[in-house]
């Protein structure tokens, strides 16, 4: 038991649900800006748990998300939200720290 979480972790529920994002992701036509900022917190918080299979799904979860963005074409405005905003930023503090 972890006292930062009022409950066990269900690892059941968060594999499932990390399988049905990445399946969306690699059917996405479009890039949903909305979506995958929240997902990508999401993956980053799930990174910092510590647990190695939380992690391997967060970070396969942030591999997907990365390769459609490099197979669809995003406008620099999307791109900038979601690569620098986001992802280079979480970057920037992990190496900080």
């Amino acid at each position: 038991f972890d006292q930062r979480h009022l409950d066990d972790i269900n690892f059941d529920v968060r594999f499932a649900t990390f399988q049905t994002i990445t399946s969306y992701i690699k059917e996405m036509q479009t890039v949903d800006v909305n979506y995958l900022i929240p997902v990508m917190h999401n993956c980053f918080y799930n990174m910092e748990l510590g647990d190695m299979s939380l992690s391997d799904n967060a970070s396969m979860c942030l591999m997907s998300i990365i390769k459609k963005l490099a197979a669809l074409n995003v406008t620099e405005k999307e791109y900038r939200e979601i690569i620098h905003r986001s992802l280079l930023e979480k970057l920037r503090k992990g190496l900080k720290s």
